[in-house]
């Protein structure tokens, strides 16, 4: 349920196929196809969000199209995909472009953003980030600003979210105050609270222990957190935002660090 959440723990293994994969890397950079982290003239990359990315230096959120960008993955990244089928592949080949692309900008070049347990991007130290996609499109928010302690980004089809999901997610304030918004917004803005939260507890988090509040003039929201785990009441204090993005709700939560204003 849960992917591409934000640390920056050391990578602690690969996939068993890792030196086929990477034979098969060798050949196609051979051949002139693209490097790494070098995204395609002929992708459009975006930078949509006017929260975090312009509020805070060393910060840079993008998103494209979900597209097959297999060919311009590192070849420890290409082996961790194993055999899986090509939905998946181009929603992670996309998300990892982006990656490359906004760690490359912000000077902080890897040679592989590989996952962790939880199938979490370990992000290299220094860096917070988060990766997301919908069906049609991938996002990236990743930051070296010291001043922010986690961020978390999410993105969903609008309407996904059906009854049997509206039952296990919201809290019964949520669901009396639902009126005629799309559930699929609270189950995003859920997600990205996860998303920030997880590298901080490294534990997880139900979606009925924390509650999302909109303002829906400003496109904000805020978060009230229900559980019995001290550490996650630091989400009370983050700051969360959305927008839409085609048929996508884009969701995005950031935290400061005590102090730093």
């Amino acid at each position: 349920m849960y992917e591409d959440l934000q640390t920056s723990q050391a990578p602690t293994r690969y996939h068993s196929s890792r030196q086929s994969v990477m034979a098969q890397q060798r050949s196609i950079s051979s051949k002139g196809s693209g490097s790494s982290g070098s995204v395609p003239s002929s992708v459009p990359i975006h930078n949509p969000i006017r929260d975090l990315g312009n509020a805070y230096s060393q910060t840079l959120c993008l998103y494209a199209p979900v597209h097959d960008a297999f060919l311009h993955l590192q070849p420890d990244e290409a082996a961790s995909m194993g055999k899986a089928v090509s939905k998946r592949r181009n929603e992670y080949s996309t998300g990892r472009l982006l990656a490359h692309q906004a760690l490359n900008t912000l000077q902080f070049p890897i040679d592989a953003l590989l996952s962790g347990p939880k199938r979490e991007p370990l992000w290299p130290a220094g860096i917070i980030g988060s990766i997301a996609h919908s069906d049609t499109y991938a996002v990236v928010a990743v930051s070296s600003n010291p001043q922010l302690r986690a961020l978390g980004i999410d993105l969903e089809r609008t309407g996904r979210a059906g009854e049997e999901i509206l039952r296990r997610i919201l809290t019964k304030a949520e669901q009396a105050s639902l009126g005629d918004m799309d559930a699929t917004l609270i189950f995003s803005a859920k997600e990205a609270v996860y998303k920030m939260l997880f590298p901080i507890v490294q534990k997880y988090v139900g979606f009925q222990d924390v509650e999302i509040r909109f303002d829906l003039n400003h496109s904000t929201f805020t978060t009230r957190y229900l559980g019995e785990n001290p550490d996650c009441r630091c989400v009370e204090s983050a700051n969360g935002s959305f927008m839409k993005i085609d048929d996508s709700w884009l969701t995005q939560v950031y935290l400061e660090r005590a102090g730093s204003r």
